[in-house]
């Protein structure tokens, strides 16, 4: 009886740190999610480490055995282990292209899982040891076996630092730091990239500038593809007086995604940003993307009017002093006579 209240007691221990391990990895994904955007540190306290590369793409057919390059730095005055996980993700609702871990996909791609793991010198780890401002060169390997069927896997390899303080699990989400590179793999014969612009808007009005425009572009095929591309914008007479370069995005299969400029300054909502201070008329803007570097092309239109709201006030001051000049001549007119 005794042994079996032990074993009782021991798996009810082993599902809180599994609780515990999918609450940390849950919070850290928020905080490494952009990588699909931007390579960026992550820091807990003093803690500080680096990753390249932020995003890894490979396109593979089966059978195949693929390794693929990531280096981590640490870049604090402390010792640190990083324990390693691979975390699924899906494609956020908010469109943002920022990854969305999902616990439902861990027993989907468990099998696919078996096949990887991370080498430290043709050695298989779990965990990594880095003295202070140590960097290692590690490598990601993916065996694809041969029955393996057409499709994308989108996973991150997180490296998360054990707690500081391994005598309260309470404080070990607020003494930990994670950082991770996003995998996009592609299974199978790659077809031609298929998608749209779903949505393309500018304010209707605009009464000053920088204009802020909502690019949309949404991936039907069944694999990611890397699209760029710019949107032109003309004034009422035809010419050509901006052009703005798209950041060069990936987008998931079957999702969509809101593409940004370098100006955009806001990663929770992408836009496209023209930098024109001084707007006045009307104006077309076309968007052109490129789905990949072999096509398709794919472009939208929109048109929309500024004016000025300084300009309407100046228009309206100078307009009310006109008038009052007007009706004191003509009240000095009737004077007079």
């Amino acid at each position: 009886m005794k042994s079996k209240l032990l074993k009782i007691k021991a798996l009810k221990n082993s599902i809180k740190i599994k609780n515990l391990k999918l609450r940390i990895i849950g919070y850290l994904i928020l905080e490494i999610g952009l990588l699909v955007l931007f390579p960026q540190k992550i820091f807990a306290e003093n803690l500080s480490v680096g990753i390249y590369p932020p995003i890894l793409q490979i396109q593979t057919d089966p059978p195949a055995s693929v390794k693929a390059g990531i280096s981590i730095q640490n870049k604090s005055d402390q010792t640190i282990t990083y324990n390693i996980y691979l975390i699924p993700f899906r494609s956020s609702v908010k469109n943002n292209g920022e990854p969305n871990f999902d616990k439902e996909l861990l027993s989907e791609y468990k099998n696919f899982f078996d096949n990887i793991q991370v080498w430290d010198n043709d050695h298989s780890i779990k965990q990594v040891k880095l003295a202070p401002q140590e960097k290692k060169n590690l490598t990601l390997h993916l065996g694809i076996q041969k029955n393996e069927k057409p499709q994308d896997y989108y996973f991150s390899v997180v490296f998360i630092t054990e707690p500081m303080d391994q005598t309260s699990k309470t404080s070990a989400l607020g003494n930990q730091a994670g950082i991770g590179t996003n995998v996009l793999v592609s299974i199978g014969p790659k077809g031609p990239a298929t998608g749209n612009i779903s949505e393309f808007s500018a304010p209707e009005l605009a009464t000053k500038g920088p204009v802020s425009f909502k690019l949309g572009l949404t991936n039907t095929g069944k694999s990611f593809f890397s699209a760029k591309g710019n949107i032109a914008i003309k004034n009422m007479f035809g010419q050509t007086i901006g052009q703005i370069e798209l950041v060069p995005s990936n987008v998931l299969a079957k999702s969509t995604r809101f593409i940004a400029s370098k100006d955009s300054n806001n990663p929770e909502e992408p836009r496209v940003v023209w930098n024109e201070k001084f707007l006045l008329g009307f104006y077309t803007a076309e968007a052109t993307a490129a789905l990949s570097d072999e096509g398709p092309i794919v472009r939208k239109k929109i048109h929309f009017l500024a004016f000025p709201i300084e300009l309407l006030l100046g228009i309206l001051v100078a307009l009310a002093i006109v008038i009052g000049i007007i009706r004191r001549v003509k009240a000095k007119e009737k004077e007079i006579s």
